[in-house]
């Protein structure tokens, strides 16, 4: 029988907790005020994890940036953007904050199939905009526009 987990992690980055669920859904989830992504695993009679999900990263202020966007935003990021660019054609790029004691800290993520940026308060998904029915994901062009800089 197989074993269904989601996998927290904190800006670190460190695991912070392992949690056992019945399924795959945002909606009661209990996220660790440390955490800024988390994914599902299951387990099965190997023992060995497989990731099941996308990463989810969450945001105090989620944006979403071009390349460009994110440049200027973030200099200091710029080969880095520039190398995502280049070599896996990412186009655009997410912004997650997240309170650290007194300092909000951020980082950006390339915006990839493999990621889902989340508003941290509502859980409501910023990234990608679209999404197929039957997502456990609500999207948050159903309530209000991502913002942009």
């Amino acid at each position: 029988m197989s074993e269904l987990t989601v996998e927290f992690d904190s800006a670190k980055p460190d695991t912070i907790a392992i949690i056992s669920v019945k399924n795959q859904s945002l909606e009661g989830l209990q996220v660790p005020d440390e955490a800024i992504k988390f994914h599902f695993t299951r387990t099965g009679r190997a023992r060995l994890p497989k990731i099941v999900s996308p990463f989810y990263f969450l945001s105090l202020d989620p944006l979403v940036l071009t390349a460009d966007q994110a440049i200027a935003r973030r200099i200091e990021d710029a080969p880095s953007v520039r190398s995502w660019q280049s070599d896996y054609e990412v186009t655009e790029f997410g912004v997650v904050t997240w309170q650290e004691g007194p300092a909000r800290r951020s980082i950006l993520v390339p915006l990839t199939a493999e990621i889902v940026l989340l508003d941290r308060t509502t859980m409501a998904q910023v990234w990608p905009r679209s999404f197929s029915v039957g997502s456990p994901v609500r999207n948050i062009l159903n309530g209000r526009a991502a913002r942009r800089d």
